[in-house]
């Protein structure tokens, strides 16, 4: 064996990301649309909509959330209209360019891709090619690039998507994991900085939509950020607990936590 005679070329662990990106899911229907746009009056939103649920922000239910956005702060970029998958990605991909390298002027207090499971399948439905194990191939990168731009972005990042029951590969025991194509998810479950599962709780007699970004055996997901579980969720105040700022408690919950303020990288 030969001596190593220079030092060990090494450095500290990294600091958590100053804007992270987040990955969030549930049934259709629970609410994820609507969370998006709870980013507070005077605040803007980006969302990336590839299954038409800008809908839900002229919904009553939206103008009645305090935490609402006002709708002309509300920033659509539809997807729906494309007829080539690599136009499709590039529509995302060259905003998120553009937002990195005009570092956000524009004062976007969040971005989101609403959803993965929808773009998945609008990018397959318009891939031309005739073996499929193509089109999901060009997918998986095209949304592995995406992930990783996102990270870049300088203001908190959003991906939604739907859960689907799986077969967990190492226990064999049912898991629920994110409704894409299997080599997607394998490429993308480690990109995100915390991902949370939104749910709806009954308690006595009235049911709480919840956020749940714990690890649990049957929904697998990482919480660098220590988000807990959260009752009630608004954007609004997630966004406050990640940057430190105190919160006023409404109701009792133990969600209502501050975090810490993350440093930059």
């Amino acid at each position: 064996m030969i001596p190593k005679n220079t030092p060990i070329k090494s450095h500290p662990p990294a600091a958590l990301p100053k804007w992270p990106n987040i990955l969030l899911g549930g049934e259709s229907g629970v609410g994820k649309t609507h969370f998006l746009g709870t980013v507070g009056k005077g605040n803007k939103v980006l969302v990336f909509d590839s299954e038409g649920g800008e809908i839900t922000y002229s919904s009553k239910a939206f103008q009645r959330d305090q935490h609402s956005a006002y709708l002309s702060d509300i920033h659509v970029v539809s997807l729906n209209n494309f007829t080539d998958p690599a136009k499709l990605v590039h529509e995302i991909e060259s905003n998120l360019d553009y937002l990195i390298t005009s570092k956000n002027t524009d004062g976007f207090r969040a971005v989101a891709i609403d959803s993965i499971t929808e773009l998945e399948s609008l990018f397959i439905s318009l891939d031309p090619s005739k073996d499929k194990r193509q089109s999901y191939g060009a997918f998986q990168e095209a949304l592995r690039r995406l992930v990783i731009k996102a990270r870049h972005v300088p203001t908190y990042t959003f991906f939604t998507g739907r859960l689907k029951a799986v077969d967990d590969e190492i226990t064999g025991e049912s898991a629920v994991r994110f409704a894409v194509s299997p080599g997607a998810w394998k490429i993308i479950a480690g990109l995100f900085d915390a991902t949370g599962f939104f749910d709806l709780k009954v308690q006595g007699q009235s049911t709480k939509r919840t956020l749940d970004f714990r690890f649990r055996r049957k929904m697998k997901g990482k919480d660098r950020l220590d988000l807990g579980e959260i009752i009630d969720p608004n954007l609004t105040d997630i966004l406050a607990q990640l940057e430190g700022v105190e919160l006023e408690d409404s109701e009792p919950q133990a969600a209502k936590k501050v975090a810490r303020k993350f440093g930059g990288n």
